[in-house]
């Protein structure tokens, strides 16, 4: 059960209505949060809501996700304090503080509720994808109880609800209390695993001879996808990307002599999206990218006469970013990636004559990252990918 008593709410006729002026301020127009803490670029798959899962074990050593969100929020609000994460096994009846799965954030009702607030409207609010309460289903949080309130994730459509209590501590009138499932108790969330909610980025090759394709899933055995898509030696290059956002990468190929892009969301059949896009035979070098951070992959050019980028977030019309990086005719391959995390693919450089590698955070300025790895002019074709899921 939840941690809450089965008497009525009481107290004066002045409580009653703070109760109800605060739990319009957390619901009805939720402002932006201001100071919340840094939040990751994600793609639309997104996480269910976590079930009710009470406590009905005993091991209060704090769990690792409990922690880190923990240490997240207290940074960047600095003005509030730690209630603590643990509860003895012999003290009160039934919680996941017993389990190390709760945290209660030492916030005052009274003195600090916007600053309550601003971290609940961010945990509550609806993303870009119309996903809602989406961060809170991200941290894998199960309930919150908050001045005399409670959201609870198994009841998502029911909003913030009366929670009965008596005194300020009881009601949570001098703290947040945050009740995590499992999976974000144990960083098994997709705020943790990742980004943004898509796998680990293994190998695979395509062959030109017949248009197959062979690609594997942990590096290992067999192939765990094997198929035929577009025509054997066909001259186009091949490329892949996750096309509609759905967190899965497919296939495609860029014809250079008509400047056409050709698309598959599945893998199989005609292309999901065909079109032209940048001049014919220019001898430009496609790139590919989600260079805006909503979860698509999107194409591009690099052009080495002038190691001019051009680059477009939904196929079609004029460029979207347009730039120079590097320098012209200078004999590297460029690459693309999302070098620091953040969401967004950013462009760079890798030089065969001396194995050095050049990124760029944000497509502009000198080198974020700058190192030398491999062994020189060793005719070895650079790769990029996240390898390990982090």
């Amino acid at each position: 059960m939840e941690p809450q008593k089965a008497t009525l709410l009481r107290g004066s006729g002045a409580f009653a209505v703070t109760v109800l002026a605060s739990m319009t301020a957390v619901v009805a127009g939720a402002p932006p949060a201001a100071a919340a803490p840094p939040t990751p670029r994600f793609g639309p798959a997104i996480d269910g809501y976590q079930p009710y899962d009470g406590q009905d074990t005993c091991d209060p050593t704090p769990k690792p996700g409990v922690v880190d969100f923990q240490a997240m929020v207290l940074a960047a609000y600095p003005g509030t304090g730690d209630s603590g994460i643990s509860r003895a096994c012999d003290i009160g009846g039934q919680s996941e503080h017993k389990e190390g799965r709760a945290w209660d954030w030492r916030v005052s009702a009274f003195t600090q509720r916007a600053t309550a607030n601003d971290l609940l409207n961010w945990l509550l609010a609806t993303d870009q994808f119309g996903n809602a309460h989406a961060l809170a289903r991200r941290l894998g949080i199960m309930y919150i109880i908050w001045d005399a309130q409670i959201w609870r994730a198994y009841q998502p459509g029911a909003g913030w609800q009366v929670y009965p209590c008596s005194g300020v501590t009881d009601c949570h009138q001098d703290h947040v209390h945050f009740s995590f499932g499992w999976p974000g108790a144990l960083r098994q969330t997709t705020w943790w695993t990742g980004q943004r909610p898509i796998g680990t980025t293994t190998v695979g090759f395509y062959r030109r001879s017949d248009s197959s394709w062979h690609l594997t899933n942990d590096n290992a055995g067999p192939s765990d996808a094997a198929f035929v898509w577009g025509a054997p030696n066909n001259g186009m290059t091949p490329i892949v990307g996750d096309w509609n956002g759905d967190g899965k990468a497919t296939v495609g190929f860029y014809r250079a002599s008509d400047s056409s892009w050709h698309l598959t969301n599945d893998n199989a059949g005609p292309s999901d999206a065909a079109f032209v896009w940048g001049a014919p035979n220019n001898g430009m070098v496609p790139v590919v990218g989600d260079w805006d951070g909503d979860g698509r992959t999107t194409v591009g050019f690099y052009r080495r006469s002038d190691s001019s980028w051009h680059l477009t977030n939904d196929n079609a019309g004029p460029s979207d970013a347009a730039f120079v990086w590097g320098a012209a005719n200078n004999g590297m391959t460029p690459i693309v990636g999302d070098w620091n995390g953040d969401g967004k693919t950013t462009v760079g450089f890798y030089r065969a004559s001396d194995s050095s590698w050049h990124l760029t955070n944000d497509n502009s300025g000198p080198s974020d990252a700058a190192f030398v790895w491999g062994a020189p002019n060793n005719g070895m074709i650079p790769v990029v990918g996240d390898w390990n899921g982090a």
